[in-house]
């Protein structure tokens, strides 16, 4: 078998799951599993999994990171400005509360909102084209009005981001860096106050 994978152990799971992200196949599985049968399992899918990673190949050919570097700070503070600008056009007329705002790396998502209203931005959207990072704070605000992403919570993202489906798929191009670990980084540290 030619297919190098990684394990996520799951407390909890009673099934194997097989999934590819960013380009890379990632195995969640029960603790009890041996290695040698999960090697089993994945060869077995082998066909879907070198299918899968074609098309994330084809999706991501020719991208790129905009910027090889950039200053951590100043972009955290330009992001942190434009989160407090959107909210008062999208949530604050809500009635609803903006909590902390944070800029740090993540692994696996490029944006979140938690249900106590912080915003988390991740710090590698500073390396990409700058329309996506208001897409990405669009994106978070609006679940400050709907934590779900319902029919109510895309119109209120329409509204406030014409655009968004065409940054939502360019968005979707750039996945395979989340958890990358050869992203360039300067002396600062990943996360930002």
């Amino acid at each position: 078998m030619n297919i190098s994978y990684i394990i996520k152990p799951a407390k909890w799971s009673r099934r194997v799951r097989i999934a590819v992200s960013g380009g890379r196949v990632i195995v969640t599985a029960p603790m009890r599993i041996s290695k040698e049968h999960l090697d089993r399992i994945v060869a077995s899918h082998e066909a879907w999994i070198e299918r899968a990673i074609r098309k994330h190949e084809k999706l991501t050919a020719g991208i790129r990171l905009a910027h090889d570097e950039f200053d951590h700070r100043e972009f955290a503070s330009m992001a942190k400005a434009m989160v407090k600008d959107r909210y008062s056009t999208i949530a604050a007329p809500c009635g609803v509360r903006l909590g902390k705002i944070s800029v740090k790396k993540m692994r696996s998502r490029w944006g979140s909102c938690s249900g106590q209203g912080n915003i988390s931005i991740n710090l590698l959207l500073g390396h990409l084209p700058p329309e996506l990072l208001e897409y990405v704070v669009v994106h978070e605000l609006c679940h400050l009005v709907h934590h779900d992403h319902s029919k109510r919570f895309w119109s209120l993202v329409a509204a406030s981001e014409p655009a968004f489906k065409a940054r939502k798929a360019e968005l979707r191009r750039y996945s395979h860096f989340l958890a990358s670990a050869d992203i360039p980084r300067s002396a600062d540290a990943d996360m930002v106050k």
